[in-house]
């Protein structure tokens, strides 16, 4: 019996492609695709640290200038221009290590996940919210798939799948979009508010 004989086909068979056989992914293609969505739930955080990074140092900067020209109002002690001029110091500094680690965990190097785990394990403090998502972040950064993640041999596996990419469904990109515009709202309240 021939399976190419209609009369004797099996209706509930899985349909066979004629021509070239087709042949399953290489190891790296599977390698990736177990691995790609991991990957990219990394990479998210590494933007939202970038995006934090910037608010410090923008933060900073605020802080500094009205420190250095006297924006203050007059009443304010001169202890208290001097702890904010400090204050707007440790702002700076915390929103470049977190931009370096942003950087670092958006290439998947080890740098951004040191980094990662200390600021990490400091948000696991901020219960409950920030223990539940700082938690999940670690555990994103050590687990099996983490590890292979910022493995040096999936690096090898990213560059020979470059046509592999995560897609990020409409729902993340509304909800990127409600918060921006939020963001956005806040910083119009301010300025008008102020």
């Amino acid at each position: 019996m021939s399976q190419s004989d209609p009369a004797n086909a099996n209706p509930y068979a899985a349909p066979v492609a004629h021509g070239q056989p087709t042949k399953p992914g290489t190891k790296n293609e599977q390698i990736r695709r177990e691995h790609v969505t991991h990957e990219a739930s990394i990479k998210s955080f590494g933007f939202l640290y970038l995006l934090g990074g910037v608010l410090m140092i923008i933060g900073g900067c605020v802080m500094l200038f009205v420190c250095l020209t006297g924006g203050a109002p007059a009443d304010v002690e001169p202890s208290f221009t001097a702890l904010l001029a400090l204050l707007s110091g440790v702002y700076l500094v915390i929103g470049a290590t977190q931009i370096w680690v942003a950087v670092g965990l958006r290439k998947l190097n080890q740098v951004g996940r040191i980094g990662g785990t200390i600021f990490g394990a400091l948000g696991v403090l901020g219960f409950p919210l920030g223990t539940l998502i700082c938690g999940y972040f670690l555990y994103l950064l050590w687990s099996e798939k983490g590890t292979m993640v910022f493995s040096p041999e999936y690096k090898d596996v990213i560059a020979a799948t470059p046509h592999i990419k995560h897609k990020t469904s409409i729902i993340v990109w509304i909800a990127l979009g409600l918060l921006v515009l939020m963001f956005g709202c806040g910083i119009v309240g301010a300025i008008m508010g102020g």
